[in-house]
């Protein structure tokens, strides 16, 4: 039986799902501008180390993968000119999110096939 009537919420279920999306948008502003968090219960606590953690994973795997594309770039050079080495290394600092600090290990991602195709 379809009596085509909208569906309806209970407005306290509402407005509490809405209060809770606010929080949470919050958090996650002051998470990136690195601003100190209010307190909160261990659900919320869950939720922000969650998005923490899911932040700084996307910020690692981007940092990474415009290290290897420069690294890419650096081989075609040296490659055609002779005067670029294959293998360097920097003391980097990058911000992945604010308040956060860890080390990242980086390696070399060239394939023996692409190695092959511009050295011959």
């Amino acid at each position: 039986m379809n009596n085509n009537k909208p569906l309806t919420y209970n407005c306290g279920l509402k407005k509490g799902a809405m209060r809770s999306i606010d929080v949470t948008m919050r958090d996650i502003d002051e998470l990136l501008e690195g601003t100190e968090l209010q307190l909160s219960g261990p659900m919320r606590d869950k939720l922000r180390k969650k998005l923490i953690d899911e932040f700084s994973k996307n910020g690692e795997m981007w940092f990474k993968k415009g290290v290897n594309r420069g690294h890419k770039d650096s081989f075609i050079e040296y490659v055609k000119t002779n005067e670029f080495p294959i293998n360097i290394s920097a003391s980097v600092s990058r911000c992945l999110l604010p308040n956060l600090s860890r080390n990242i290990e980086l390696n070399s991602t060239l394939k023996p096939k692409f190695i092959k195709k511009y050295k011959g």
